[in-house]
């Protein structure tokens, strides 16, 4: 039981650290000129909203809008990315197709509708696919397999989180295989399993510490 409780608060501060140091895998697209991602401020991203262009610019401001609004008010997310994603479509845009869907799968999972949540990210990953857009791939398997553990299908959940860090560590992308790993970890957690919890938590962590001595980040 001390171990469980052990290896319970070193997750619970692993997360808050990995979330202190930023969201994994920040996308920077450039398009005719100007850089979007999520991080871009919300009065930037309003301007190429309202803008009456109905380009691919517009289709990213409406995602990473969506994206920045939808733990607080997620209605409105989802009304964003069903507009960035019939832009997207009109205009054949395969990436933003994969983008706006994957965005409207995290917006439907806050409101509790797993079904549309698993649906959009399943679409994510076909438009991320065929983009050829590996690092939207991992980040889409990794969204599904947070929906299949938050329902309680291990399995399922360890399954897509394993695709994830596979394709994160052909990439080489660290920060995407540290949160895998921990993912993993957490699967291990709920079924009880400790040894397996701690093998993947160090890795884990491992990861995470040479990031933050890579970037200068110190806790």
């Amino acid at each position: 039981m001390h171990l469980m409780k052990s290896i319970y608060s070193a997750l619970i501060l692993f997360v808050v650290i990995a979330a202190a140091c930023g969201e994994p895998s920040q996308q920077n697209n450039e398009v005719k000129g100007y850089y979007l991602s999520k991080s871009t401020p919300r009065d930037s991203l309003l301007i190429f909203v309202n803008n009456p262009n109905q380009d691919t610019l517009k289709v990213l401001a409406l995602s990473y809008l969506s994206w920045q609004v939808r733990r607080d008010y997620p209605d409105s997310a989802i009304a964003l990315a069903e507009r960035s994603r019939d832009l997207a479509d009109s205009l054949v845009y395969i990436k933003g197709l994969s983008y706006s869907n994957n965005i409207l799968a995290s917006a439907y999972r806050i409101v509790g509708d797993y079904e549309k949540a698993v649906e959009c990210n399943k679409t994510a990953y076909l438009y991320a696919s065929q983009a050829g857009d590996s690092a939207m791939m991992s980040s889409v398997l990794g969204n599904l397999g947070t929906i299949y553990l938050t329902q309680g299908n291990y399995p399922q959940a360890m399954e897509k989180f394993l695709e994830a860090l596979k394709i994160a560590e052909r990439l080489n992308d660290s920060a995407s295989i540290t949160v895998d790993l921990g993912n993993i970890a957490t699967v291990f957690i709920w079924q009880n399993t400790p040894d397996s919890s701690l093998k993947y938590f160090y890795e884990a962590l491992q990861y995470d510490q040479a990031l933050r001595d890579s970037s200068g980040i110190s806790f």
